[in-house]
């Protein structure tokens, strides 16, 4: 079942993220995301949106799905392997989160670009979700 962008609520995040987690881990700050290209303007195919949030287990759970709504994967960061965080204000009230873990012999870097409201949605805490989320990250950088 793909994610419908246009009928977003809290159970289907809270369903998809459900599903991505480790077993007995749970999820704290859940918060629709989107990833890719930097432009809010652009309608590329190629963009991704999702779902992310932290774990008991002090991790980031990270859930991408294409523009159509098929889900790409889900991943698991350590936030002890956070090495640096930036968190800036962009277009409007679009927060930008920049990410970089380090990976094997190397580090990954990951851009969540979050909006604390989520118009023609059935989202709800989504400003509080983003401001623990930040809390959350800022408490490992």
């Amino acid at each position: 079942m793909g994610m419908n962008l246009f009928h977003l609520t809290n159970e289907a995040m809270e369903q998809a993220l459900a599903k991505a987690m480790m077993p007995g881990d749970r999820f704290s700050c859940p918060v629709y995301v989107s990833f890719g290209r930097p432009s809010v303007f652009s309608s590329s195919l190629s963009n991704q949106y999702g779902y992310a949030a932290v774990t008991e287990s002090n991790c980031l759970v990270v859930v991408r799905y294409n523009m159509l709504g098929m889900k790409l994967s889900s991943q698991y960061y350590a936030l002890q392997d956070l090495q640096s965080l930036s968190v800036g204000r962009g277009i409007g009230s679009l927060t930008s989160i920049k990410l970089t873990f380090a990976a094997g012999t190397g580090t990954e870097q990951l851009h969540l670009r979050v909006s604390p409201k989520v118009y023609m949605s059935g989202l709800t805490g989504q400003a509080q979700n983003l401001e623990g989320l930040i809390d959350a990250l800022e408490r490992w950088k």
